[in-house]
């Protein structure tokens, strides 16, 4: 279990059966297609549904709804849309749950007892952080294992651009008892595909492709490869909306395929039923989350952006949401409504003591901190904005920003927009907080989530003091000008960001230091990070907010905007500029295992 492998960095630079047999390949499925009103949906719904997904949704690219496993809506924004293959990120969770399950069957996967000191043990030989150690796979399982996370920000980008990612999720403190808290944390599910690959001496994709995908007959699709032999268990697959639906009609069958069972009834059960609550009305499997749709028992699988798999068993649906992943595209609750509005429309009761709200009725939420978490200097701007969201009174939300204002590319303008939409409707909000950094006197960077309607969103905003009070900043560099670069350091750049953004890859190993080190990579291994995964940084942009002169080259800071990822922090990859003769190069940040 010691085969762990290095991260992918390019992409945002910059129940056991007795025996199992892999089922074989299916022939080419094709969705068969009947119109609603024939398995039972009224058509009225259906078109309540397109017209609300118009109005509300506006960066969603295809909607499909599959009823008795017969597709009967499907509706797509833009050309090229049915064909287009997408991220669709924690997605890949779900997905690797599946194959945790298949691996089970086939006695290759351990026991959900099993400790990740013994699992893992020549991390702890080495002297790895010790409080980890008694963490189990069902912890893993169901984001209980007791760490302080946050997924967005400084913090993540600690973890993404480390070399030896399982180091950094393995060395996170528990800070409470695992089991007990609830706390959504991708080095987890890092952690249990490293398991389920090493378990069954195969990659992830190979056993997708055997025993999962190509019995479903998912072939063009894609998974992302780090510099190792593992796939991103995360957030690494790309598929096609049909496709999605696929695993979600596998899902709402129990895992039987056309007549073949490919992943164990027993596993499936556990998976989709609420492990953990997390708030009154929602709570976590086995990576997939648990939430009642109109009245009903349901279950999804959620990527990053707006990405759905929502299945409604005693309704007989499945429904697909694929998105262009944008933070203000629309609140959480309207992506709800849509699904309420179809569920609604499809004739047949449900047996409300199935429901998550029934099963779990009274059960404390094990998510969720208190203000006390915060310094008390910034206790007031928090509380003061959940109250002032509350009143509704945009103006009052407004004056807790910065005029400066400035995260993921959108300003306090749009941010305003968002706002005025979001609390049109019932104003449920509230934060739970992971981790703060102070950065200096005046500057903060706060980490955890914002809880929307009661859905959670990731938290990473930095807060400045401005005015005598605390307001929010965004990004670190909010506000702050573009500085003039000397004429050679602004060349270097910009050339450099022409050969990522065009694909060359002799352009981009040119400005790469044969001497380069950063976060234990070197520029060999940056050679094979791009070969792996190019093409997935074209159109990045660098924001250069500062940069300072020294006696080798330069030190430049400030962020690289990359397409679907938002600003990440430039000084936590490339690191410093060096001269070599008559040129730049990067020469990385000098660290060799952060």
């Amino acid at each position: 279990m010691c085969r762990i492998g290095a991260t992918w960095i390019l992409v945002v630079i910059l129940g056991v059966l007795p025996a199992w047999r892999a089922p074989a390949l299916v022939d080419d499925f094709t969705w068969p297609r009947a119109e609603p009103a024939s398995v039972g949906l009224d058509p009225a719904a259906v078109a309540l549904a397109d017209t609300y997904l118009a109005r509300q949704l506006p960066s969603v690219r295809a909607f499909l709804v599959v009823r008795d496993g017969r597709l009967v809506h499907e509706s797509y924004v833009g050309p090229g849309e049915p064909d287009q293959i997408r991220p669709v990120y924690s997605i890949t969770k779900s997905v690797v749950s599946l194959l945790a399950g298949i691996a089970r069957a086939r006695g290759e996967f351990p026991s959900l007892d099993a400790r990740l000191g013994d699992l893992f043990a020549p991390f702890y030989a080495e002297g790895g952080e010790p409080s980890t150690a008694e963490v189990r796979v069902r912890h893993l399982l169901t984001m209980t294992s007791g760490q302080r996370w946050s997924e967005t920000g400084e913090a993540m980008y600690r973890w993404m651009f480390s070399r030896n990612r399982y180091r950094v999720g393995l060395g996170t403190p528990v800070t409470e008892r695992p089991g007990t808290v609830f706390s959504y944390n991708t080095t987890l599910t890092e952690l249990l595909g490293v398991i389920v690959a090493d378990g069954t001496r195969r990659s992830l994709k190979e056993l997708a492709d055997t025993s999962l995908f190509g019995p479903l007959g998912i072939t063009d699709y894609r998974w992302q490869l780090r510099a190792s032999d593992y796939y991103n268990a995360g957030s690494g697959l790309s598929m096609k909306p049909t496709d999605m639906a696929r695993i979600g009609q596998l899902v709402a069958d129990g895992g039987v395929w056309h007549g073949r069972r490919l992943v164990p009834a027993d596993w499936l059960e556990a998976a989709t039923e609420a492990q953990v609550a997390i708030a009154r009305d929602y709570g976590y499997g086995y990576q997939w989350w648990v939430r009642d749709v109109a009245g009903c028992r349901s279950f999804r699988a959620v990527g990053h952006g707006g990405q759905y798999i929502t299945v409604v068993p005693e309704k007989r649906l499945v429904m697909v949401v694929a998105s262009i992943p944008d933070q203000l595209g629309h609140n959480p609750g309207d992506i709800r409504r849509l699904f309420e509005i179809v569920a609604q429309g499809a004739d047949g009761a449900c047996d409300s003591t199935l429901t998550y709200a029934a099963r779990h009725a009274g059960q404390a939420p094990v998510a969720g901190d208190s203000f006390e978490r915060l310094p008390a200097e910034l206790r007031p701007l928090f509380r003061g904005f959940v109250e002032a969201v509350a009143s509704r009174d945009l103006e009052r939300v407004m004056s807790f920003y910065s005029d400066r204002f400035r995260l993921g590319g959108d300003g306090k303008l749009q941010r305003r927009a968002f706002w005025s939409r979001a609390i049109a409707g019932p104003p449920s909000f509230g934060y739970a907080f992971d981790q703060v950094d102070r950065v200096s006197d005046d500057l903060y960077a706060v980490h955890g989530w914002t809880i929307i309607g009661g859905s959670p969103r990731p938290l990473s905003v930095h807060v400045i003091r401005e005015d005598g009070g605390w307001r929010f900043l965004g990004e670190r560099y909010a506000g702050t000008a573009r500085p003039a670069m000397p004429a050679d350091l602004d060349g270097f750049l910009q050339r450099f960001q022409a050969a990522v953004g065009a694909g060359e890859f002799d352009g981009f190993s040119a400005s790469i230091s044969e001497n380069y080190l950063s976060n234990g990579y070197s520029k060999r291994d940056l050679q094979a990070l791009w070969r792996e995964n190019g093409p997935a940084v074209a159109g990045i942009r660098f924001d250069v907010r500062a940069f300072e002169a020294t006696a080798a080259g330069y030190k430049v800071f400030g962020y690289l905007d990359v397409p679907g990822v938002g600003a990440v922090p430039m000084e936590q990859l490339y690191g410093d500029i060096a001269r070599e003769g008559d040129d730049l190069r990067w020469i990385g940040n000098r660290r060799r295992n952060p």
